[in-house]
């Protein structure tokens, strides 16, 4: 009787969540046999682990909005409640999620190709190679609503929730026109869910400008003549990076290589919105940030773990000495590896140091960078799956320097309002 009574408390209310999640550990279960399991909930464990997932599995129920209906827990809701109540960083993934994960990370992405950045209908960043950047679209517009190919009306997005619940349900190879404000207009873009392949690197100086678009499967740089930034002066050329991702050291490579035939000794270095990527991507492209007298192997960052450390470093020097000066355009999106760059550049000051960092204030009113120095690993699971925990402090090469929650600041006079960070760097360089 009290166990049928106990069940029968368990039936929630509609749209209430009964589910009862285990703590670390909990996460083997649905990958091991039963040797595995006992080895893993032995003595203290088994003791308060088992009887819980117990619970979940006989009597754990979900309101699926979606649905309108309840279902059962799964052991995909059981270690996604695990990874999201670790910390921000740590996620689960399903088999197929990281096969689709390790493709991105590859430069290889699907959708329209633009992000946000909390609860907010303004675009964030427009991936390049995309659907979104190749129809106009641009960071700043605001999603005001849509339209699918086979609607007659437009819908429109009041807040967050309604405009991503749309957008997620749009496939592959589907067409939509999405409605956007940009200042006191408002456009219409008509572009087509596909896989494309994202670029991370875009270069400009006065007269041109080098990107790398998709051609045949294939990421080929090329000029464009006249699309140049005719602001800059004849020695000063522009470079941003969006991301730490596998294309990245190629293309940077690539940029460099050209501002160096074209003669430029002061480059302007565009961080904004690069949420950070990997660690050996970061190693690679600080080799074109630190000169350090001529040294192949240079301290980029130091990470510390429960039980190790470890050392990032460049294994080869690429730095242009006929580069004089460079400034780093930065805001509040501009994180992890690209804050260890920053760190890096600032230790070694090889033509870089605080008087040349400009930040961008954020919406929020926010002064520096986003502040993240910890970093997290990726296991891999029996099944193909895959789990990632945070796993480590980062620390810039001085081994004590951790921005983890501070963010990285600059002198008051370097610190401007959205749209006016580049003719901030412009005059810095002189």
């Amino acid at each position: 009787m009290e166990q049928k009574n106990n069940q029968k408390n368990l039936i929630p209310q509609r749209k209430k969540v009964v589910i009862i999640v285990s703590f670390v550990l909990a996460i083997l279960i649905a990958f091991t046999g039963g040797v595995l399991t006992n080895l893993i909930f032995k003595n203290s464990y088994e003791k308060s682990v088992n009887p819980v997932l117990k619970i979940i599995d006989k009597a754990g129920i979900i309101y699926d909005p979606v649905l309108d209906d309840y279902r059962a827990v799964t052991d995909k809701d059981i270690l996604t409640a695990i990874a999201s109540g670790i910390d921000e960083y740590s996620a689960y993934y399903t088999k197929e999620e990281y096969q689709a994960l390790t493709v991105k990370d590859g430069g290889i992405q699907n959708g329209i190709g633009i992000s946000f950045t909390g609860d907010s209908l303004v675009i964030r960043r427009v991936a390049k190679n995309s659907p979104a950047q190749l129809s106009g679209i641009k960071g700043g517009d605001i999603i005001t609503g849509a339209k699918r190919h086979d609607e007659q009306d437009k819908t429109s997005f009041n807040d967050f929730d309604d405009m991503f619940k749309y957008l997620s349900g749009i496939k592959v190879g589907e067409s939509i026109v999405l409605f956007v404000q940009r200042g006191s207009d408002t456009l219409e873009f008509m572009l087509t869910s596909r896989n494309y392949l994202e670029s991370y690197v875009s270069y400009f100086d006065n007269e041109i400008e080098y990107s790398f678009v998709e051609e045949n499967g294939m990421l080929v740089g090329k000029e464009f003549s006249h699309n140049g930034i005719p602001t800059l002066d004849d020695q000063t050329a522009y470079i941003q990076l969006t991301s730490f991702k596998e294309n990245a050291k190629n293309e940077i490579q690539k940029a460099f290589e050209l501002m160096k035939n074209r003669g430029k000794t002061k480059l302007i270095f565009d961080l904004r919105d690069n949420g950070g990527g990997y660690m050996k991507v970061l190693t690679d492209v600080a080799s074109y940030f630190i000169y350090n007298d001529g040294k192949s192997v240079n301290t980029v960052a130091i990470s510390r773990g429960k039980n190790s450390v470890e050392v990032y470093s460049t294994i080869k020097n690429c730095f242009n000495p006929s580069i004089e000066k460079i400034s780093v355009l930065a805001n509040d999106g501009t994180a992890s590896a690209s804050e260890c760059l920053i760190g890096a550049m600032l230790y070694y000051g090889d033509a870089f140091s605080l008087d040349t960092l400009v930040i961008e204030r954020g919406d929020n009113g926010k002064e520096t960078t986003y502040g993240k120095g910890i970093m997290q690993t990726t296991y891999k699971l029996l099944d193909g799956s895959a789990f990632k925990l945070t796993t480590a402090k980062v620390y810039w090469p001085d081994n004590a320097t951790c921005i983890q929650n501070k963010g990285i600041g600059t002198t008051v006079n370097n610190v401007v309002e959205k749209g006016k960070a580049l003719e901030r760097a412009i005059t810095l360089l002189g």
